[in-house]
């Protein structure tokens, strides 16, 4: 999996727009499970879906006229908003992988042998 990210900000002489582009490009083997398991509509983070990301997203804020005297808070609190939407789809891409893995590697059988010990009620051997 991996995750493109470009940032960009742009102004003119009365506003100022914030923006963050996503791509995330799957390996083969990932692709196929969101054909398998139908996770097209899996949603990442900060309101994406999977499918969102493969075909490209854009979060983006915009303070108008910055000019003004409160427009850097505004600012401010607009760049913040991008850059957690950012953390969420980075983070949303993470726990992602993890169920990759856990789609991939979900059978078996498992033995745990519990014994009692002085400190626990039970603990597990292996």
């Amino acid at each position: 999996m991996k995750l493109t990210v470009q940032r960009n900000q742009e102004s003119n002489r009365k506003d100022v727009k914030f923006s963050v582009h996503f791509h995330l490009a799957l390996l083969p083997e990932e692709q196929e499970l969101v054909g398998r398991y139908n996770l097209h509509k899996f949603n990442v983070g900060a309101g994406f879906t999977l499918q969102d990301l493969q075909r490209g997203a854009r979060k983006e804020a915009v303070v108008m006229d910055h000019r003004l005297i409160n427009a850097w808070t505004s600012a401010v609190a607009h760049v913040n908003d991008v850059v957690e939407a950012e953390a969420n789809v980075k983070k949303g891409c993470r726990e992602l992988l993890v169920a990759f893995n856990n789609l991939k590697t979900f059978s078996g059988t498992h033995e745990f042998i519990y014994e009692k010990t002085d400190d626990t009620e039970e603990a597990p051997v292996s």
